[in-house]
């Protein structure tokens, strides 16, 4: 059994002790406990011990203070690490190198907004823990993602906060509008301090070498078979979910990747359990990723803030342990933090017995008779392969038409059909160059009825090819025509494709009823375009 206490943020403030109960707490108590938010934090953790890992996920002080006071919270943060570091009860006695069991990861507060590299002073400051930026070698062969051997356990340690501090460049404008223009002095800058505010926006986003490095050192961990029974955790400071990067991010920063992408990606190198802070309210989501065997849950678990009088505070403890795969492999815990004792009180987030059955609400995921049965009618599902059909999912096809775009993000409609060869016999390529992104298509052609939706995920041998694969996890009902994704190499190879290769897996899930609006009307410009295009 392996104990992981989480933590997330703390948003420590040096000058305003006094404000670590809430305004709505007396002076007076204030003066009998006599202590700060770091001092609560340390003796509860010391009650709770001992635990063999210790996790921060994130804004550790407050990011809009000025320089010297950041600079005061962030060592006094510092001073705290190793005070946890060198206690004799947090972690187990024969752990030696305790700092090699302390994970940190920034958060949107911790990074240095008004300088060009935003996280210089988090990488010099926090180096000697476990963080994202960890060198490859310097104490770990993986690293970012940390393997304890003694623990089965592997933990990927990622950033989300490499594009903060982004300039709102249409304040800027404004700003600069507002001195050219005449009137009362005074009112101008009273508008220009109220923008200032605005100027600098915070974007959670994982950048393309983030995921890049995660894929290629996953690939490496694979080839080796020993972590085979190694339960896998991901931490980062964002929840990964889709659309984690805004239209901005992709404007500035051509080079991020969505959220929930990312999380895809770890789940086909068998992540299950994925840590995050930044939300402030503790949570805990089961995710059923149908295409797995056994339909194992992901978890995906929000810490709480660290807010002295308030409910939400507190911690998340995961007790691990390697088990059989039909049912958790771990135990959560919140942990509510009682401010005037200073101890954690324990409450379950998730346990093993009581969540073995995943209830589907009413849905019915069609299995392998009846889709085979759609595909002899030929209605639903066109051009339909019954060798495709798996347990409980459908393994559609790349058809012979593609679009090859001069950028990652061109404007697909711009760009001409190009046609595969069709050769009964033999099937027709696709190359696809080092870091070139097309457009393809499935050979099936599908309607989807008013009462069924389907669930859609990229085959994992094309991910571990090196091949990201942009897909909408969700079809809705009332589609109508191929589906039509963008797939980049992102290898150092040349990846040859084949035409009537599987390349994508979907599960039809039959609705408790019709829905009201479907696809097609709710998407009526696109769906005509679609069927031009196809016709």
């Amino acid at each position: 059994m392996t104990k992981v206490l989480c933590l997330s943020d703390i948003h420590f403030t040096e000058s305003e002790k006094s404000y670590v109960f809430g305004e709505r707490i007396s002076e007076k108590l204030f003066n009998s406990v006599g202590v700060n938010k770091l001092d609560v934090l340390f003796a509860a953790m010391e009650e709770i011990g001992p635990i063999d890992l210790l996790i921060f996920c994130g804004d550790y002080i407050v990011g809009k203070n000025d320089k010297e006071e950041k600079r005061k919270s962030i060592n006094a943060f510092i001073d705290f690490l190793e005070k946890v570091e060198n206690s004799p009860n947090i972690f187990r006695g024969e752990i030696i190198h305790t700092c090699d069991r302390i994970l940190v990861v920034p958060g949107n507060h911790d990074v240095n907004r008004d300088e060009g590299d935003i996280l210089d002073e988090f990488n010099k400051k926090l180096n000697r823990y476990l963080t994202p930026f960890e060198a490859k070698g310097r104490r770990q062969k993986y690293a970012p993602v940390f393997i304890f051997d003694e623990l089965k356990l592997i933990v990927a340690c990622e950033s989300t906060v490499n594009n903060s501090a982004t300039i709102n460049s249409e304040i800027e404008n404004v700003l600069i509008n507002i001195d050219k223009l005449g009137g009362d002095s005074d009112l101008k800058e009273h508008v220009k301090s109220v923008l200032n505010r605005y100027m600098l926006f915070d974007i959670p986003s994982i950048t393309e070498s983030i995921k890049k490095d995660f894929i290629e050192t996953s690939i490496e961990i694979e080839k080796d078979e020993k972590y085979e029974d190694y339960i896998k955790i991901m931490v980062c400071h964002h929840p990964l979910l889709d659309g984690i990067e805004t239209s901005n991010t992709i404007k500035k920063y051509k080079s991020t990747v969505g959220g929930y992408s990312f999380m895809k990606s770890a789940v086909n190198f068998g992540y299950r359990l994925f840590i995050h802070g930044h939300i402030h309210e503790s949570s805990c989501i089961e995710i059923v990723d149908h295409n797995m065997e056994n339909r194992s849950p992901i978890i995906q678990i929000g810490v709480p803030m660290m807010e002295m009088d308030s409910d939400r505070c507190g911690a998340v403890l995961v007790d691990t342990e390697t088990v059989d795969s039909n049912s958790f492999p771990f135990t959560s815990i919140f942990l509510k933090l009682d401010t005037v004792s200073r101890k954690f009180k324990q409450t379950k987030m998730l346990n093993n017995e009581d969540n073995r059955q995943i209830n589907y609400n009413g849905d019915k995921i069609l299995t392998d008779k009846e889709i085979s049965r759609i595909i002899k009618d030929n209605i639903i599902i066109k051009n339909g392969d019954l060798g495709n059909v798996e347990a409980a999912s459908y393994d559609c096809a790349l058809g012979y038409e593609f679009k090859r775009g001069k950028t990652k993000y061109c404007n697909w409609s711009e760009v001409d059909v190009e046609y595969l060869e069709i050769c009964p016999d033999t099937p027709s390529t696709i190359e696809l160059k080092p870091n070139e992104t097309i457009l393809i298509f499935t050979y099936e052609e599908f309607n989807m009825p008013n009462d069924m939706v389907l669930h859609a995920s990229p085959i994992s041998s094309w991910l571990r090819k090196g091949i990201r694969v942009d897909l909408s996890y969700l079809v809705d009902p009332g589609f109508k025509g191929k589906f039509s994704f963008p797939v980049t190499n992102e290898s150092n190879d040349t990846i040859y494709i084949n035409s009537r290769e599987p390349i994508v897996s979907v599960e039809l899930i039959k609705l408790s009823g019709a829905c009201e609006k479907n696809w097609m009307e709710r998407h009526n410009s696109r769906a005509k375009a679609r069927l031009m295009l196809e016709e």
